[in-house]
């Protein structure tokens, strides 16, 4: 699974889903009430992000061009668990993926506020080599994922495609 557009030559790829991201505050911030917030409401905070070289770090700078801006400054994590656990401890806002706020990760410190429109996001897919001699396994893990129940995404119908 690889977050599309994915483009890399003998490469195909399968849209499964897209899905939103959504601002996280700690108990206690000013936003904590706030149903949803523009995502220029981000400039001039200090975000917390993954560290350079994540994937989703540069997802939401590309989503959110507003945090480019402050991107060199504040704290960084090494994983969105991390980001979690500092969110949670009081520091100021960070942005995550509506698939890193289910019950499995509930937090009674944490605040997830919805973005405004457009909602940033992204589209997570299947990807697999052009050679791959058995592409009903694929068929079956994108029939699995679009089964599957999870708040806030939209699955996407579709057939594969070339990079």
């Amino acid at each position: 699974m690889v977050a599309l557009p994915f483009e890399e030559l003998g490469i195909l790829t399968h849209a499964l889903y897209d899905e939103p991201f959504k601002a996280v505050v700690p108990i206690g911030h000013r936003w904590e009430h706030k149903k949803q917030i523009n995502t220029r409401e981000l400039d001039g905070e200090k975000v917390l992000l993954l560290h350079a070289g994540h994937c989703f770090r540069q997802q939401v700078l590309n989503a959110c061009p507003e945090l480019s801006r402050s991107d060199a400054e504040g704290l960084q994590g090494n994983s969105l668990e991390t980001i979690r656990q500092m969110i949670a401890s009081g520091l100021d806002v960070t942005v995550l993926p509506c698939s890193a706020l289910t019950k499995k990760y509930a937090n009674k410190r944490l605040i997830p506020i919805d973005l405004a429109k457009p909602v940033p996001g992204r589209r997570i897919g299947l990807a697999w080599r052009r050679g791959f001699t058995r592409p009903q396994v694929i068929d079956v893990i994108r029939d699995a994922i679009h089964g599957l129940k999870m708040p806030g995404l939209s699955m996407v119908p579709g057939t594969h495609q070339s990079a």
